[in-house]
């Protein structure tokens, strides 16, 4: 077992790394050797083991193993196991402790009624979370792991009795083949690397950080994917038409979910949508209604700079605020009033109408659930800005038909990522507007 002991030491650099411990004790009438890493253990615990080690008859640990190759005992510890090696042989004692945060409220998907607890960085806490609300024999949670360095731990959560089992052996599949280096940075790694999307606008799979969310998912033939050190669970398979869904329509009585899910539908056609046809009725003869008056393009700077210029700034502030200490948030949003305010209308920057649209677009964009889905909503919205500006009607009508023909292309794991609208099923498209009623829910 000495070279046992030095090819750890070894590969584990003692020499360098400061929380790479060995400690020699005394147990039953022969020296033994302790290897662990004293930043990913229960001090408790391992002061409980060591007390144990008096008694010259039983070692008293939970889960201990028993392991004769090397590579796996130091895999073992760079899990925060410890390693006990003996004169005959190695136990692998489970006294590992990842530092992690309290279970906390979701700051994503807020809801005014329902659980306020929320996913966090720890597999075994989010695992349980989803345990805890599915007593079920059926509930299987499979667990892998991943990538030569990292070791990233990832969990496949699937009810075993649904008629799911082509697709959860078509991701067991896609995560065989999966060869990565690292998974640093965990569920957007993975979600690339299982599904490849290099040239996708919109997203494959949906991210929820709510157990409660997960779980219904889970019930209802979804697969999850559990990543170790992301606090957002992976669903899937999807269609473009599950990142409208929201936990608070079913929190609230029948009549107003299914109107809020109108208007989460509605808000993000107005995203993408207002800004080009505000174009459309502004600068093409014919299209006056009296409602908005024609634009005049002498007086004025272009029209499509003034909104690529607006758009621009409007992401950038987004995009500023996400990043900025809460200490100067107020401060910032207090720099973009200023910006975007009658400042800027005096000096001939913009029109009150282009600060009024685009403003009313990114706010109703903000009512979609899905935060991957509202940036390609963004994307898509700049791109008919500017077909619209140069080719007009002809090329916003183009521009919808290569979208929505882009839209009927796309496949999540053979699941048209369109349906119920293409392939057309008149049941599940009235459930895109009306929340299904519970009494009808199998």
């Amino acid at each position: 077992m000495d070279k046992l002991e030095k090819y750890l030491l070894k590969t584990l650099n003692i020499n360098k790394n400061s929380d790479v411990k060995i400690r020699k004790e005394t147990f039953n009438n022969q020296i033994i050797s302790i290897i662990y890493l004293s930043s990913l253990i229960d001090n408790e615990l391992f002061v409980f083991l060591i007390d144990s080690l008096k008694n010259p008859s039983y070692l008293m640990t939970p889960n201990v193993s028993i392991e004769k190759n090397y590579r796996k005992i130091k895999d073992s510890i760079l899990e925060g196991n410890v390693v006990l090696i003996l004169e005959e042989k190695c136990l692998i004692c489970d006294l590992k402790k990842y530092p992690t945060r309290s279970i906390a409220s979701p700051e994503v998907e807020k809801s005014v009624r329902g659980s306020k607890d929320s996913f966090n960085e720890s597999i075994a806490i989010n695992i349980a979370l989803i345990r805890r609300r599915i007593k079920s024999e059926n509930l299987i949670l499979e667990t892998f792991s991943l990538s030569k360095e990292s070791k990233m731990m990832i969990c496949l959560a699937y009810m075993n009795n649904l008629n799911n089992k082509n697709d959860i052996l078509e991701i067991k599949k896609r995560i065989k083949k999966v060869n990565l280096s690292s998974l640093i940075m965990a569920d957007k790694a993975l979600e690339e690397t299982l599904f490849k999307q290099k040239n996708q606008i919109f997203p494959l799979v949906r991210y929820t950080e709510r157990p409660d969310v997960a779980s219904i998912n889970i019930i209802r033939g979804k697969i999850i994917i559990l990543v170790d050190t992301s606090s957002n669970a992976i669903i899937l398979p999807i269609t473009i038409f599950d990142l409208f869904k929201n936990v608070e329509e079913y929190k609230q009585n029948y009549i107003i979910g299914s109107f809020t899910k109108t208007l989460r539908l509605l808000g993000s056609l107005i995203s993408m949508f207002l800004v080009p046809l505000f174009i459309l009725f502004t600068i093409e003869d014919g299209y006056d209604n009296g409602v908005i008056p024609l634009y005049n393009l002498e007086l004025n700077n272009p029209l499509l700079i003034q909104i690529s210029i607006v758009s621009l700034v409007l992401e950038i502030i987004r995009i500023a605020i996400v990043h900025t200490p809460n200490a100067l948030t107020s401060a910032l949003s207090l720099l973009a009033a200023i910006v975007l305010s009658e400042i800027s209308i005096s000096l001939g920057l913009f029109s009150q109408e282009i600060l009024l649209v685009t403003s009313l677009a990114i706010t109703c964009n903000f009512a979609t659930p899905s935060y991957e889905l509202s940036l390609a909503n963004r994307f898509i919205s700049l791109c008919l800005v500017f077909t619209t500006c140069i080719f007009k009607v002809k090329g916003f009508l183009i521009a919808c038909l290569i979208l929505f023909l882009y839209l009927v292309s796309i496949k999540m794991m053979n699941y048209p990522y369109l349906y119920p609208i293409c392939p057309f099923d008149f049941e599940m498209f009235k459930n895109l507007f009306i929340r299904q009623d519970n009494d009808k829910k199998k």
